[in-house]
């Protein structure tokens, strides 16, 4: 298989041209291995950048999905189906003086789309390791005055799934109870969005019980430095829409009677959160521009 000649791609292009070029080089890194090609990884280029990535390239902050026509088009035998990606919130123009011709038994489609399709596999949304660095496949800052303007109509600043899924979030017990033999607790937090699995942490000496092996006389607050999970991460193993339940270890005093007094501010926090918050950034240099009947989603 001979090599691929070199390919200028630019965001104007079709997603179907880039899936092409995409689908060449990939033949010719097969053949590589097969003995029948060489190829310059240097001369792959998106934009005019040596892209290292698919979409490792400043100029490709955001990824942009195209909703007009401002030349005669047609959906006809073979091809009979045609999709526009686009959005609730965008419009598909067709410009003053241009036809747009679907024959019979064809169609012409305009999808709603939450999701930049160009990309064919998770791991290409993410910033994996290289050799150097990472790959800067995500970026939440716009580097260079851009606009969602003409038929860029739809425009996708991507963040990972995992950065909405599990985020940080604090809870204060109203309620609580603990089984001394079994080592179960069930804290009452409130509504919440935890799920069985997830892992909390509970502040030091935050959660105020009695104790029935001085009569309830005198309150005693957990964690202790000497308890098992003191600063140390609990797994969550049951929820309710108000409550969560876990183990924190059996009690070796004996089997005494606890009752739930109080609890601090905060007291339990998720542990395993992966952010906090994310941020699109414009800097102060740059501007972003969105057209009427354009949106950008985040």
């Amino acid at each position: 298989m001979p090599a691929t000649t070199k390919k200028q791609v630019d965001p104007s292009h079709t997603i179907e041209y880039q899936r092409t070029v995409i689908n060449d080089m990939a033949g010719d890194l097969h053949s590589i291995f097969t003995g029948t090609a060489a190829i310059n990884a240097a001369t792959i280029q998106l934009g005019g950048a040596d892209i290292g990535n698919i979409s490792d390239v400043d100029s490709q902050t955001i990824f942009f999905y195209y909703g007009g026509f401002t030349a005669d088009a047609s959906v006809s035998s073979p091809a009979k189906l045609a999709e526009i990606y686009s959005h609730e919130d965008a419009t598909v123009d067709i410009a003053d003086g241009v036809t747009i011709t679907v024959d019979d038994q064809c169609a012409l489609i305009i999808t709603d789309k939450t999701s930049y399709e160009f990309f064919s596999t998770t791991t290409e949304q993410t910033n994996i390791q290289k050799l150097v660095g990472f790959a800067d496949n995500i970026k939440t800052s716009v580097v260079k005055d851009m606009a969602l303007d003409g038929n860029k109509r739809v425009g996708f600043i991507v963040v990972p799934d995992y950065l909405t899924t599990n985020t940080l979030s604090y809870h204060t017990p109203t309620a609580g109870t603990f089984a001394p033999t079994t080592g179960v607790m069930e804290l009452t937090i409130g509504s919440h969005n935890l799920v069985a699995g997830r892992k909390i942490k509970i502040s030091p000496y935050s959660l105020t019980f009695t104790c029935s092996q001085d009569s309830h006389a005198t309150t005693h607050t957990y964690p202790r430095t000497t308890d098992p999970y003191y600063n140390k991460d609990i797994t969550i193993t049951s929820v309710t829409s108000t409550t969560i339940v876990f183990n924190v270890g059996i009690t070796t005093a004996g089997n005494y009677t606890h009752n739930f007094i109080s609890a601090s501010n905060d007291a339990v926090y998720t542990s395993d959160s992966d952010v906090d918050d994310v941020s699109v950034d414009i800097d102060d240099t740059f501007t972003l521009t969105v057209d009427e009947g354009a949106v950008i989603i985040i």
